[in-house]
């Protein structure tokens, strides 16, 4: 796996680095001299235009990652591809905004002009620049968007339809770039390797985000079959579908579901397995957290489902030890469930602290103390607001230490809320708990 990941981050680098490569030739080879010894004006363009084709990476580098592509998915796992997209996303719209601000400087100093007028005269004059303006303000407008949905300002489903328009940005700048950057104009292999990166990404969108998950879909004919209250703010959906024991999911792992009714439809959202796979269904578990999971308990049996997926690498694969710790809190229950019931078929040590506020919202109740009851799982439950609760308080250091002296002996499987999460990878970090042994996974998409 290791070398798997320096395999594609070697490929990322070398892309990038190839592309810095060809614009240091083309400016070392100028017909007017090396652009690096250049005046002010022509370094500002020529640096502008090393901005564009490092922003032309960056946007390559991020509709690759919409993509969901498995290859990259297996290795790195969906939320670390996820958190890399934001950092990438901040770097291709600093990267887009200079562009034009140094480009458009250059030319302004050439031509003794203001910049706004240099400005107006390039949209004005130049070739396709409209349509790649247009693309910037669409980008801006999306960064704008997605700092609204970060701050919990804007609905999942505005967020998720407007980054789309991620698609036309690329659209109304592509036309620009060969019409305009002389890199491209004047070196035609390069101009030819430029349309193959493109070429290579729009294989992966469509292939990934289109064709793959209506395959399943066909394949598999997945249908609503049963929606089952668990507590009062939780649901959980059954699916069942032809030939389900060739699909290929695991426990632990995740996928974005389409369901094919009625104010559903237009969002996909992802949910992870809250039951081991291989009884003919896959059932997900839901805690209403806004208007969304509001109206899964709507859902009526034989409701199509598209499912994308399955995506994650928190799987029992990861456990190189005979003894399993589980941490959860709240719905995070939820993929854990699912490992708690693989592990223990196994013959696996298993231990699961499950920390909640009260005993009305532990999730998965009877079937956490069924497994208890075959002795293939120890079953802790932490309380926090119960007085009467054997195990009052957190998940927290002093706790893991008390209920699992050994726990550095054990793969430790932890999924909850951010904050409960951050503090149990800490505590267990200060128990001596060595980092390959700790599993994680945030998706938050």
């Amino acid at each position: 796996m290791k070398s798997k990941k320096a395999a594609l981050l070697a490929l990322w680098f070398a892309t990038l680095a190839g592309i810095v490569a060809v614009w240091a030739r083309h400016a070392l080879s100028h017909p007017m001299g090396s652009q690096f010894e250049a005046g002010t004006a022509e370094r500002l363009i020529l640096y502008g235009n090393l901005c564009a084709l490092a922003a032309v990476h960056a946007i390559c580098v991020q509709l690759l990652l919409m993509t969901r592509a498995g290859w990259i998915e297996r290795v790195f796992g969906l939320d670390r591809l996820t958190r890399f997209h934001a950092v990438n996303g901040v770097w291709l719209f600093c990267l887009a905004v200079a562009h034009p601000v140094c480009v458009t400087l250059g030319n302004a100093q050439k031509g003794y002009r203001p910049f706004g007028e240099q400005l107006l005269k390039l949209i004005r004059t130049w070739p396709d620049i409209p349509q790649a303006a247009a693309g910037l303000l669409l980008l801006v407008l999306i960064v704008l968007l997605t700092w609204l949905r970060l701050r919990r300002r804007l609905r999942y489903d505005l967020w998720y339809g407007t980054h789309l328009a991620a698609y036309a940005a690329v659209l109304l700048a592509i036309g620009h770039q060969f019409e305009n950057g002389m890199d491209l104009v004047t070196d035609r292999l390069f101009a030819a390797a430029w349309w193959g990166l493109y070429g290579c990404v729009a294989v992966h969108l469509i292939f990934y985000r289109w064709l793959a998950p209506f395959y399943l879909f066909f394949r598999h004919r997945f249908r609503v079959s049963r929606v089952v209250r668990e507590t009062g703010d939780v649901v959980s959906i059954e699916i069942t579908g032809r030939e389900l024991e060739r699909f290929p999911v695991r426990a632990g792992q995740f996928m974005f579901f389409r369901f094919l009714a009625r104010r559903f439809w237009g969002e996909a959202h992802p949910f992870s397995l809250s039951c081991a796979p291989g009884r003919g269904l896959l059932r997900i578990s839901c805690k209403n957290l806004g208007d969304y999971t509001a109206r899964l308990p709507e859902l009526k049996p034989g409701t199509p489902v598209v499912i994308d997926g399955p995506f994650g690498v928190f799987t029992a694969a990861r456990a190189a030890r005979p003894k399993i710790l589980l941490a959860a809190g709240g719905i995070g229950i939820t993929p854990l469930r699912s490992l708690a019931e693989e592990f223990a078929k196994a013959g696996k040590d298993v231990v699961l602290l499950y920390g909640n506020r009260s005993s009305k919202e532990i999730v998965f109740r009877s079937e956490l103390e069924a497994l208890a009851q075959s002795g293939r799982l120890k079953v802790v439950h932490v309380l926090s607001a119960e007085e009467e609760a054997v195990e009052k308080g957190y998940v927290d250091q002093g706790r893991i230490a008390r209920l699992v002296p050994d726990c550095a002996q054990r793969d430790v499987y932890v999924c909850g809320p951010p904050p409960m999460m951050r503090g149990v990878l800490r505590a267990l970090r200060r128990l001596g708990v060595p980092r390959p042994q700790i599993h994680h996974e945030v998706f938050s998409l």
